[in-house]
């Protein structure tokens, strides 16, 4: 989710961002129990929250078709838990996770009031704090656009 104003050619905005339910499938581990010599079978659950501030310019525009590039800063939260079958856990580490990200979007505007917003690029993590992790790598999203100041603009026109 995105909040932002434009400027010329420059957007600057403010974002939320969390990791997909999808992406939230465990990882089965098979640990050896102490106590009986049976094999117990652990989740791991990452969960992955922060917020961003961008800069973003816009190198081609037309009505219809917008091409940026954006610079994002981050800073959020990041949870990684050892769960059983039961969900009693048996480690969790949290921590601060600051990230650096850079890539191409892609905005079609078919009306002056939605567009489509296509994203893709690279995640730097600058920090993870409490545990060691890689969140570093390619990264896509997509979703709706809504663009607030034309319907409002639009709506003002009409009374």
């Amino acid at each position: 989710m995105q909040l932002g104003a434009r400027y010329k050619r420059w957007k600057y905005w403010l974002g939320f961002a969390n990791i997909s339910a999808s992406s939230k499938a465990p990882l089965r581990i098979k640990s050896q129990s102490n106590s009986n010599n049976s094999q117990a079978v652990l989740n791991r659950e990452l969960s992955l929250y922060f917020f961003t501030l961008s800069p973003e310019y816009i190198f081609f525009y037309r009505s219809y078709l917008e091409l940026s590039v954006p610079l994002e800063f981050g800073i959020g939260y990041s949870s990684l838990k050892t769960v059983n079958d039961q969900g009693l856990v048996f480690n969790e580490k949290n921590g601060v996770f600051v990230p650096l990200e850079s890539g191409l979007n892609i905005l079609i505007k078919p009306t002056r009031w939605f567009g489509i917003i296509a994203r893709g690029g690279y995640r730097k993590t600058i920090n993870v704090s409490g545990f060691e992790a890689d969140y570093d790598g390619w990264y896509y999203n997509y979703g709706l656009a809504i663009f607030l100041g034309n319907i409002y603009r639009d709506l003002k026109k009409k009374k």
